[in-house]
């Protein structure tokens, strides 16, 4: 019991807890610590009912023996600290066993209703904390009206009961900053449901005063079918409570929320309740929409205007004909980020490029599309964003046919091509160029996916002036050639800017790294290693995990690597982290590897995470990414 409490004192509270479960096992009475609930009382739901008497009579027919008492002090003080040493570490619910278990064991004791009733004043359970506390003043008052922990149990229900009686509603009384304050760290879902609690909440939330609450509005469907389902109704009732000046909407699962396209008796498209809502949010800066369970075409759109907008999302799902999006970015000069990943054209052959307007702030684009093939001239394109910094894009046709030299953007740092993105006709794309094309000194984040590299790149000249990158991925079907590898990496490796690497599958195949060529394929400046290929087409190349290691040893600075599904036994993620300063592996099979994973976090802070590393071809509103999430959750998962 000493030891017990020495450990306690020095905050080695699972230890402590063991030394005193070792105590309470030991007492003659053979009464042990519960591993299991007791199924024949209930301590706590009599106290609530005022039946524990009537509760600690009941005879016992489980393996818990709890129709046992013991008068053992030592014991009963072993079953408190063991409860404190569970509060110390948040294990509440097993405090509160112990807890029970004391009250069951000698109910005129007083510590086992101290105990139990802070342990439930941590749960934020106050009433129910001073029943504990009456119910056990009555009950050793009966017994030891003299005992020494009496008037505490006392002192405890009085003050109890004197917060309960001065119980106040904050809402009413506190002054709006503070209401404010408090209101703001909640979600939108959350302060919507606080509209019901009372009709004073609801004035308070709802007067002018707290038009700023309501400026930001988030909407996502839950699968639970709520008892009154927020329909468009709802939705321009919120946009009323921000005074119609909402700066942030969001709305996941449109098709859920009512804003579908409904036909009218002539057949036209109405997509009405949308344009409702949006022209009372005529201080827009941030809309995001995204589909749900079936194609949502915005065609009702086309005569609202929103000046203030910055950054305009349109999900997958969500369909908007070129032409109604021209009008609307014409009415919104300052947009400085466009997403759009289910874009349709008035014809398959159209051109959706030629005829927008010039955003000079455009900073951000993401695009891709759907069902329906769109064709995009490049330097449409660029004309229309002079000062693009990334561009993200997926699924659609390039046409490369300009007749100047507006075929690049001069500020872009990050880009981000997806092997869906089609370029055509290859005839007219010089030796040496990258679709879609960038000035190298400018570039910093490029991120590449091909089935095959030839189709991006040629012979490379032009790679020599990518000495700046910092973050390079790069997936495609079969490894690069040597001199594409070194054509690609070795200008960043040489100037020491390059901070994370992505290959898949990465070239061990056709490069062979002991040779003295490649020593510059190695530096300090490497923090975060992706790689697949160890074993190409079921057949080792080489030892895989020798192979794994060496890679690794080049980069001494590096403390994250990602091996996808790589075949890695334990072992080798063992030697990794032992021999260097990765602190991080994502593999995709990591829940099989609980030994290395526990081992590697005790001893070394290093964690083996089930998972791998985001990027941005995980976008969740990309068609392709989004089929292979569906399809993961329809396969059964590996034992």
């Amino acid at each position: 019991m000493e030891r017990g409490r020495q450990l306690y004192g020095a905050g080695r509270f699972s230890e402590a807890a063991e030394a005193f479960r070792q105590v309470i096992n030991s007492c003659p009475c053979g009464i042990h610590v519960r591993e299991k609930p007791c199924l024949c009382k209930n301590i706590l739901g009599g106290i609530g009912n005022d039946s524990l008497r009537r509760e600690l009579k009941k005879t016992c027919i489980c393996s818990a023996k709890s129709e046992r008492r013991c008068g053992n002090a030592t014991h009963i003080d072993a079953f408190d600290s063991l409860a404190a040493a569970y509060e110390k570490e948040d294990c509440l619910e097993q405090s509160i066993s112990c807890a029970e278990q004391m009250i069951n064991l000698s109910p005129r004791e007083p510590k086992g209703y101290l105990r139990l009733g802070k342990v439930l004043r941590l749960q934020g359970l106050p009433n129910m904390a001073y029943h504990v506390y009456k119910t056990g003043a009555g009950l050793v008052g009966e017994k030891h009206p003299n005992h020494a922990l009496l008037q505490k149990l006392r002192d405890q229900e009085a003050k109890l009961k004197r917060l309960m009686s001065l119980r106040v509603d904050p809402v009413a009384k506190l002054p709006f900053e503070l209401v404010s304050m408090i209101f703001r760290q909640v979600d939108f879902r959350t302060l919507c449901r606080c509209l019901s609690v009372c009709k004073t909440w609801k004035t308070v939330l709802t007067g002018k005063q707290a038009q700023q609450l309501w400026r930001i509005q988030h909407y996502t469907y839950h699968r639970r079918i709520p008892k009154s389902p927020v329909l468009p109704k709802t939705l321009m009732t919120y946009a009323f409570f921000a005074g119609n000046g909402v700066t942030d909407l969001s709305i996941d699962n449109c098709w859920r929320f009512g804003l579908k396209t409904n036909s009218l008796p002539n057949g036209l498209p109405n997509n009405n309740s949308l344009g409702l809502i949006l022209s009372r949010c005529k201080q827009l800066k941030h809309l995001k929409l995204r589909g749900g369970g079936a194609q949502v075409t915005l065609d009702g759109l086309f005569n609202i205007q929103l000046p203030a907008l910055e950054s305009f999302y349109l999900g997958y799902g969500i369909r908007l004909p070129a032409h109604v999006l021209v009008w609307l970015l014409k009415g919104s000069p300052n947009i400085r980020e466009l997403s759009i990943f289910d874009l349709i054209g008035r014809s398959t052959e159209q051109y959706v490029f030629s005829n927008f307007p010039v955003l000079k702030d455009l900073k951000t684009i993401r695009l891709a599309n759907g069902a329906q093939r769109i064709h995009v001239n490049m330097s449409d394109l660029i004309r229309c964003t002079p000062n693009l910094e990334t561009a993200w894009i997926d699924d659609l046709f390039w046409y490369c046919t300009s007749e100047n030299d507006n075929t690049s953007w001069p500020r872009l740092r990050s880009l981000f091509l997806g092997s869906n993105a089609v370029v055509r006709p290859l005839p007219v794309l010089a030796a040496g160029k990258l679709v879609p094309e960038f000035r190298a000194e400018t570039i910093r984040e490029l991120y590449l996916e091909a089935y095959d590299s030839a189709l991006i790149l040629s012979k490379l000249p032009e790679c020599r002036g990518l000495t700046g990158i910092q973050k390079f991925s790069l997936n495609t079907r079969d490894p690069l050639r040597k001199g594409q590898f070194e054509a690609l990496l070795r200008p960043s490796f040489t100037s020491g800017s390059i901070e994370e690497l992505s290959l898949s599958p990465f070239p061990l195949a056709t490069v062979d790294l002991n040779n003295t060529e490649m020593d510059w394929f190695r530096g300090d400046s490497l923090s975060c290693l992706s790689l697949t290929g160890l074993a190409l087409d079921g057949r080792a190349i080489g030892n895989p995990s020798d192979a794994l290691v060496d890679v690794v040893s080049r980069f001494p600075n590096l403390h994250c690597l990602d091996i996808n599904r790589e075949c890695i036994p334990p072992p080798t993620l063992a030697r990794i982290v032992s021999q260097t300063r990765v602190r991080t592996i994502y593999h995709q099979h990591g829940y099989m590897m609980e030994e290395v994973r526990t081992w590697a976090a005790q001893k070394y802070g290093a964690q083996i995470i089930d998972g791998c590393v985001p990027s941005p071809a995980q976008h969740p509103d990309r068609p392709m990414f989004i089929l292979h999430i569906s399809r993961s959750m329809r396969r059964p998962r590996e034992n």
